[in-house]
């Protein structure tokens, strides 16, 4: 299990809602998620009308 804390800003779009910002992750040193211990993610979200929901994260190195 991994855990993640992020703080972002958006707003309305023509289309919908798009937002901005990063993420914390953390979890247990060892295991199949170690890699995310400690990453840090930029990402962007964008909610249309309809409710389909796309969201791109990029790690932050």
């Amino acid at each position: 299990m991994a855990t993640y804390t992020a703080e972002g800003i958006g707003g309305f779009t023509p289309s919908g809602v798009r937002w901005r910002g990063s993420g914390f992750y953390r979890t247990l040193p060892t295991g199949k998620l170690a890699f995310l211990n400690n990453a840090v993610g930029l990402f962007e979200v964008e909610v249309d009308m309809e409710g389909n929901f796309t969201e791109k994260i990029w790690e932050w190195k």
